[in-house]
């Protein structure tokens, strides 16, 4: 298979200017010279570096393992060597933003997810009340549920 690593290394992928962020979100269509791109941008000391969650893999139901969003912030990580800022699930930063703008009481706020370890960590840290939906995805396993309720 033909390789067109000599157009990355020789400068012929063409890099913007005066880019300020890098913010990952799901790609299905990620690829090498996106990733490249991320990096270099990421090379400069005050681009921001953000991702909307880092979710491993995605919840389809099938018994397929389905890659998320956190294996794409993994490989800009890597290549830049820069650790990203996650704005939305399991930081509660994105929750933070919006109790203050709304003035939502979070005694009264009820976070509702299907993965124990990403959605429920957002409630928990956000300091809510927290339900985990155990249908549809079927996401939650046996073993993890059991040391829920223990």
């Amino acid at each position: 298979m033909p390789t067109e690593m000599p157009l990355y290394v020789n400068g012929k992928i063409y890099l913007e200017k005066d880019i300020g962020a890098v913010v990952i979100g799901f790609d299905e269509h990620i690829s090498y010279p996106k990733i490249l791109k991320a990096a270099n941008y990421l090379a400069k000391p005050n681009c921001l570096f953000l991702a909307s969650n880092s979710d491993e893999t995605l919840p389809m139901g099938v018994p397929m393992v389905v890659p998320g969003t956190g294996v794409i912030i993994k490989a800009v990580e890597t290549a830049s060597q820069k650790t990203s800022l996650i704005f939305g699930k399991p930081s509660t930063a994105m929750f933070d933003v919006i109790s203050k703008q709304f003035q939502i009481d979070r005694q009264r706020t009820l976070m509702i997810g299907d993965r124990y370890v990403i959605k429920q960590s957002v409630g928990w840290n956000a300091c809510t009340q927290n339900i985990i939906k155990l249908f549809e995805t079927g996401v939650i396993q046996t073993l993890v549920l059991e040391k829920i309720v223990k």
